[in-house]
């Protein structure tokens, strides 16, 4: 992340997802989208991200703020903040 360095394993990004590895395949491709590496195919639903593992870089990095998908990510942070602040002037 962001030039800290990274130790590299099998399946990696499932870690954090409390499977085993015979359970992985379970799991539908759509909800643990990899950026950069899982490609959506136009007109197919199926492969129409849903959660997103943003694997080359995070979009809140300003190095990675255009990887693929990072608008999603910014314009729910955008978001975010704007209620927040809304809020905190009510």
């Amino acid at each position: 992340m962001d030039g800290a360095v990274q130790t590299v394993y099998p399946r990696k990004n499932w870690s954090l997802m409390w499977l085993e590895d015979d359970e992985i395949d379970l799991v539908p491709l759509v909800w643990n989208f990899l950026e950069g590496h899982n490609k959506v195919i136009e007109n197919d639903a199926t492969t129409k991200p849903k959660a997103i593992h943003y694997t080359p870089g995070e979009p809140w990095f300003k190095a990675w703020k255009h990887c693929k998908f990072a608008y999603l990510w910014l314009n729910e942070m955008e978001e975010y903040l704007r209620k927040s602040k809304k809020e905190i002037t009510n």
